[in-house]
């Protein structure tokens, strides 16, 4: 038997009604589970209630959008949803049951902007800083308090100064007016997924150091003005581009996931199809319906500033460029800045580029005194940090959720007079992340550049806009300074974007960025390390569809294993009438070898298996 239970009541279908239900996973489509037509009659006092009498033209009440449907067939449900009505006439109305992804892609979709939600809470959830507050490290607060600056208005927030403290002769750091609050990338992702009505119970963010992004927020304590004109749809397909990731809806419990989709099928399951149909259709063709990152370009769409102009090196300068590089073999396990200066003060010629392979950046040193020995000033250069992933792909992929450009800034200690002697001030610099929404550049400078000019080389721009600004913060880390023979240590709550803070500006040998407790960076050739790299070797080519009889609903994003070999299921179709389910369901699948499935092996064939995969109505959605 067949039920649909609109807002709790349960509804009369038709004597003829049929439906195809369609489930599909969510890593290969963003369905998840398809809206479904439904036609209802209006005959009947059990339906004319329910929808108000909207048949009769002098009706004055009309039913409430948006409410609870749920389809059983057989006792098991098939979809858990919202109802959505779109027509009627004076015997029947037309509805919609939209379920899973489909449902968030409704709630979510069309022009529906993150300021149009309605948040719970509806401000920033974060604690009030006071004296020596630079903790504030997710997943224990959800916002934390770096310094920042907003570009277009020149405002910093979030300053801190170190206050010497008498008798324990000390050092306590002080957050100074203004103040806001930097929320956690997590933090929001949790707040859009919550708003739209669905928990986040899990975000594979938050297993990686990842987890210590916050957005740059130079507006307001409140939630919607952190993505201004950003529609909802636009923000959650931005965060799964970004992190090669798929967030997965669970209807039947209003929960959702944000699962990386290298580690997707990690301690899946393994669902066993018991009455597969001896025969099967192939379906031909080499369609990757997955972003494949290792022939796409991914490139940010940076702000147009000297800093990015040197971070991110025009294309067209770098072909002209020849550079020279520096030895993949060269003191391999040495710190990256350490090792690219002392091979580089051996052996660089002035004004040249070089290449260095393990940092994917460029290198470039200069003598602008034009001294020799003792009286030389030998610049360091770091180039090019922020260049597109794949460069030379003709697929593109452009990231609007851009990292921060970063600056200093300077701060003095005073410490009191001892012995009758002057004041002993310090001078110290901490770091901040700059805010910068103007336009970005777009496409390769025309003319041949001169090396020795590129840093004052400029390039067209083409206005764009949309950003949200990104840098990491895990705590701050220690200063340190001697002080009349005493040493004294503070904590610095310096935001980063890379593992090493450098910039464009000259590195010199005692000035030299210390590697920090994590290897997090912004730059795309360490996205693509450690997020657009995947273990799984899938046959796209060979999709299989298999008709199967056995009477299990089964959850489309394990792994299945049909006659003794690995599959993962594109879609799976179910016909349901009156009476409930009837004959065979159909899947499309994908066959898969897997080095190693945690829980279990591999086969002969280098398919993986698992033990205690739950399958069937256990694993119902």
């Amino acid at each position: 038997m067949t039920e649909l239970y609109i807002d709790g009541t349960s509804v009369i279908l038709p004597q003829d009604f049929s439906i195809q239900v369609k489930r599909e996973n969510p890593i290969f489509t963003k369905n998840g589970e398809y809206t479904y037509d439904i036609t209802l009659p209006l005959d009947n006092p059990v339906n004319a209630r329910v929808y108000g009498h909207l048949n009769r033209l002098n009706t004055l009440r009309f039913p409430s959008t948006g409410r609870k449907a749920v389809l059983i067939a057989d006792g098991r449900v098939y979809c858990n949803g919202t109802e959505l009505i779109t027509g009627w006439t004076d015997r029947s109305v037309s509805i919609q049951v939209a379920g899973g992804n489909s449902e968030l892609n409704y709630i979510a979709g069309g022009d529906t902007l993150v300021s149009d939600l309605d948040f719970d809470p509806f401000y920033i959830d974060g604690v009030t800083p006071g004296d020596g507050a630079t903790g504030y490290v997710y997943p224990e607060s959800g916002c934390c308090y770096p310094t920042v600056t907003d570009r277009t208005s020149g405002r910093t927030y979030n300053e801190w100064q170190y206050i010497y403290s008498f008798p324990d002769d000390a050092l306590h750091p002080r957050l100074k007016s203004p103040t806001l609050p930097q929320p956690y990338l997590c933090t929001l992702i949790k707040a859009v997924t919550g708003a739209l009505g669905y928990k986040l119970v899990r975000n594979q963010l938050e297993e990686s150091d990842y987890k210590y992004l916050f957005v740059c927020n130079v507006s307001s304590i409140y939630w919607r003005d952190l993505l201004p004109g950003w529609k909802v749809l636009d923000f959650l397909e931005e965060i799964e581009r970004m992190f090669n990731a798929t967030f997965v809806i669970d209807n039947r419990r209003r929960t959702a996931q944000l699962l990386r989709n290298g580690s997707y099928f990690a301690g899946a399951g393994v669902q066993h199809v018991t009455q597969p149909d001896d025969g099967y259709e192939a379906e031909t063709g080499d369609d990757n319906p997955l972003t494949d990152y290792a022939a796409t370009r991914i490139a940010y769409n940076l702000p147009a500033s000297d800093y990015w102009k040197l971070n991110c090196l025009d294309d067209g300068y770098i072909s002209q460029a020849d550079p020279g590089e520096i030895p993949e073999t060269y003191d391999p396990d040495h710190p990256m800045t350490g090792r690219a200066f002392n091979w580089l003060y051996a052996n660089a010629a002035e004004n040249t580029l070089y290449a260095d392979p393990l940092y994917s950046c460029y290198h470039l040193v200069s003598n602008p005194k034009g001294g020799t020995g003792e009286d030389s000033l030998f610049s360091f250069y770091i180039l090019d940090r922020f260049a597109p992933a794949n460069r030379l792909a003709e697929e593109e992929l452009t990231l609007h959720l851009v990292p921060a450009e970063m600056g200093h800034v300077s701060t003095r200690i005073d410490f009191p007079a001892a012995g009758g002697n002057n004041p002993a001030t310090l001078e110290t610099s901490y770091l901040k992340a700059i805010v910068d929404n103007s336009p970005s550049p777009q496409g390769a400078a025309d003319n041949r550049q001169e090396i020795e000019k590129i840093l004052d080389w400029e390039d067209p721009a083409t206005p764009t806009s949309g950003n949200v600004t990104l840098a990491f913060y895990n705590g701050g880390e220690n200063g340190s300074a001697t002080v009349r023979g005493t040493e004294y240590t503070w904590l610095c709550p310096n935001p980063f974007i890379d593992t090493y803070n450098v910039s464009g500006e000259p590195v010199h040998m005692l000035a030299l960025s210390v590697p920090r407790d994590t290897a997090a960076s912004l730059r795309p050739a360490a996205l693509a390390e450690n997020f657009y790299r995947s273990p799984y070797d899938i046959s796209y080519d060979k999709a299989v569809k298999i008709t199967a009889y056995d009477p299990a609903v089964y959850l489309p994003t394990g792994i299945f294993e049909i006659g003794h070999r690995h599959y993962l299921c594109r879609e799976m179709e179910y016909t349901l009438d009156a009476g409930g389910r009837k004959g065979p369901w159909t899947g499309t699948f994908y066959p898969i070898r897997l080095d190693v499935l945690p829980g279990g092996g591999t086969d002969e064939d280098g398919n993986a298996g698992q033990d205690g995969g739950t399958g069937g109505d256990e694993d119902l959605g």
